[in-house]
């Protein structure tokens, strides 16, 4: 996987005069680590990829839907345009940069599966300027390790995280929002025809020296609960040995019904 460390003299006053200033954010690359198993499934559909264009770096991470290899088809197509729109157009007005990468991905994975039998939850991190942004359809998850604490950012595009968001804003009623509570079923991936808007972060997250950015598909937060994740994290071990730590929990627990689980983490400012 890639692993980036940036050092030197140059970078090293550069540090100390952040630090000086009382910036929380020092630009050193980030430390990225992916694993992942493919749990009690006959093909791994779950892609990550990432890509750093000048300060800012992508992380991207695609869970296909479907049956046989057209989920795994889904993802990649998704993964690789989204990158790609990153890698071409850039990303200095993220909310425009999200727009086109969801619409190109939708249109990839519609292209590779036009029969609409496939799709991809789609997750794109966005970090720049010390500043986190976020794009998300499907269930995927970003979160926030930070002093021990996971701090969870992204709700998902799930009927029942949907049917929350309607509850708080009173346009149903508790009854209502109790009725369809656990039902995890996603309503909007790419690939899929009459593709919506994806969730994005209101405002973007400011990034503490030492913050790890972690990313999970269902296959993790479903079968590893938020206490042993935690749990993992703060050893002071690499990103790459955590990220091993927690797939290995997972394949010991071996639950018969685990599905593929990939977890991300990019550890910045370091």
């Amino acid at each position: 996987m890639p692993y980036i460390i940036l050092s030197g003299c140059a970078f090293a006053a550069l540090l100390i005069a952040r630090a000086a200033l009382g910036m929380t954010w020092l630009p050193a690359g980030p430390e990225v680590a992916r694993a992942q198993t493919i749990g009690k499934r006959q093909i791994n559909a779950d892609v990550f990829e990432w890509s750093a264009r000048g300060s800012a770096v992508l992380l991207v991470l695609a869970d296909g839907i479907g049956t046989g290899a057209k989920g795994r088809a889904a993802a990649l197509a998704a993964a690789d345009s989204a990158v790609r729109t990153f890698e071409l157009q850039g990303a200095s007005n993220p909310a425009y940069f999200f727009r086109l990468a969801f619409h190109n991905a939708n249109e990839a994975v519609l292209r590779y599966v036009p029969d609409g039998t496939a799709g991809a939850n789609l997750l794109c991190v966005l970090v720049t300027e010390g500043l986190l942004y976020y794009a998300l359809a499907g269930n995927c998850r970003v979160s926030v390790f930070r002093k021990s604490e996971l701090i969870p950012l992204s709700e998902g595009q799930t009927l029942d995280a949907l049917a929350g968001s309607a509850f708080r804003k009173r346009a149903i009623s508790r009854e209502e929002a109790l009725s369809v509570h656990g039902t995890r079923r996603v309503y909007n991936y790419a690939g899929r025809d009459g593709f919506k808007e994806p969730e994005t972060s209101d405002i973007p997250v400011r990034l503490k020296t030492g913050d790890c950015v972690v990313l999970t598909t269902d296959g993790v937060y479903e079968f590893c609960p938020a206490p042993d994740l935690e749990r993992i994290l703060k050893t002071g071990r690499s990103c790459r040995r955590k990220a091993d730590a927690v797939i290995d929990l997972l394949e010991r627990r071996g639950d018969p019904q685990q599905d593929n689980a990939t977890v991300v983490l990019a550890r910045f400012g370091r």
